[in-house]
């Protein structure tokens, strides 16, 4: 496939030289590698207790979320053990990052 024109790729600008599609939308990969540029960007260091302290409210809205769809939820996977069974180990696993950073700072014992 040909590289895309100089139009194309100011129409585009997510479209580069090295991009080989001839359509005007940009590839999965490309899309991906962008996403995480702008994340890369973004991201600020952030103290392990403010870090910790914003989780657990996100994660409390998170639960007041699940309390309001858990009959869909639960209808669509099979009960509530197959929803506490998917979400256990992401939500652990970040709880248990957090907390480990904010030990390891001082910030709690």
């Amino acid at each position: 496939m040909a590289a895309p024109s100089a139009a194309k790729s100011a129409a585009f600008p997510w479209h580069t030289a090295t991009t080989s599609c001839s359509c005007p939308y940009p590839s999965a990969a490309a899309t991906a590698e962008r996403k995480h540029a702008q994340s890369a960007k973004r991201r600020t260091y952030v103290p392990p207790m403010e870090a910790l302290r914003a989780w657990m409210l996100l994660f409390v809205d998170y639960i007041a979320t699940k309390q309001i769809i858990a009959p869909a939820l639960n209808a669509l996977v099979g009960g509530p053990s197959k929803v506490i069974e998917a979400s256990y180990a992401p939500i652990h696993k970040a709880a248990r990052a957090l907390v480990k950073r904010a030990i390891k700072s001082g910030d709690i014992r």
